[in-house]
């Protein structure tokens, strides 16, 4: 999670949160995307096979990874579809401390 999505999905929060639109950086911002999307990518095929990325049950990986995906499903730029990651996203806010103290203002 840190090695693979950190850099790509900062580049994109940067790009779309912090830096006013006419200051952006068009491909810096796409390649950003594609990067982080082709990590999501992996999430997404191990939930199609599993509620939750380690099996069945919530792990520390979830919660990992799930203040990624609030930030990633939350920011306003199009994104690949990826079938299984909001359903899995929708489970983590079911619970009210990642709802609470994970999943506030993306600033």
């Amino acid at each position: 999670q840190q090695t693979q999505m950190f850099r790509p999905q900062t580049g994109v929060f940067f790009q779309v949160v912090r830096t006013a639109p006419e200051n952006r950086d068009p491909a810096a911002l796409a390649q950003g995307i594609k990067d982080a999307a082709s990590v999501w990518g992996w999430i997404d095929a191990r939930l199609a096979v599993s509620r939750f990325i380690c099996g069945d049950r919530m792990t520390i990986a979830d919660m990992a990874w799930g203040v990624h995906a609030h930030r990633w499903l939350n920011m306003d730029f199009d994104r690949p579809d990826l079938p299984h990651l909001r359903p899995w996203y929708d489970r983590l806010l079911e619970r009210e401390s990642f709802r609470t103290k994970w999943a506030g203002p993306i600033t």
